[in-house]
C-alpha cells in the first residue's frame, strides 16, 4: 500500500499535476471607449501552472457562456474573431486582448485554466458625460467599462457551475 501510494505521488508530481493553482484578475476596473483594444489579464500563482490548459469565457446578459478564447503553451486557438491571446510566463500572466471593443463584447469575462477557479471580469457599455465646452461633435463618445469582482472566490469551473 505505501508504496502505491508513493508511485501515485510520483505519477502527480511527474505529470505536472498540481490543485492549488490560482487565477486572480490583476485589473480591478478599466475603461476604454469603443473601438479601442482592452486587456484583461489573470496573475497565476501556485502549481505547475504552465503545464495547463487556458480558457477565456464570455457570459452575456441571458446568462450564455461562449468561449471566446483558449491557449496553452502548445497552441493558440481563437474561438471568436476579435480576441487575440498569450501566456505572459515572466509575469506569470494569462492574457487577452480585445483587438477592437464593440457593443457586441459587453458580458461578463471568465479566466480559468482546466479544472480550477476562475475570476470574473464585467465589460460594461457605457457614455461619456457631455461636454458643452467648445465640443465640434454632438456625439457623445462610447465606453466600455471593465472590471472585476472585489474579492476572488470560485465563481466558475470548467467541468461544472459552482
Amino acid at each position: 500500500m505505501l508504496w502505491t501510494c508513493a508511485l501515485f505521488h510520483l505519477a502527480i508530481c511527474w505529470a505536472g499535476v498540481s490543485l492549488d493553482v490560482i487565477l486572480e484578475s490583476e485589473t480591478k476596473t478599466l475603461t476604454v471607449l469603443l473601438g479601442e483594444p482592452a486587456t484583461f489579464r489573470c496573475n497565476v500563482t501556485g502549481g505547475n501552472w504552465k503545464n495547463y490548459q487556458m480558457s477565456w469565457y464570455k457570459r452575456n446578459e441571458n446568462n450564455v457562456l461562449t468561449l471566446v478564447y483558449r491557449l496553452s503553451n502548445n497552441s493558440n486557438e481563437n474561438v471568436r474573431g476579435g480576441f487575440k491571446g498569450k501566456i505572459d510566463t515572466s509575469k506569470n500572466q494569462y492574457v487577452l486582448n480585445i483587438q477592437k471593443t464593440t457593443i457586441k463584447d459587453v458580458g461578463t469575462y471568465y479566466c480559468g485554466s482546466d479544472t480550477h477557479s476562475a475570476t470574473v471580469l464585467i465589460l460594461i457599455a457605457s457614455n461619456l458625460p457631455e461636454s458643452n465646452q467648445g465640443s465640434r461633435s454632438n456625439k457623445r463618445p462610447s465606453l466600455a467599462k471593465i472590471s472585476t469582482t472585489p474579492e476572488v472566490r470560485p465563481l466558475f469551473n470548467l467541468n461544472r457551475n459552482i
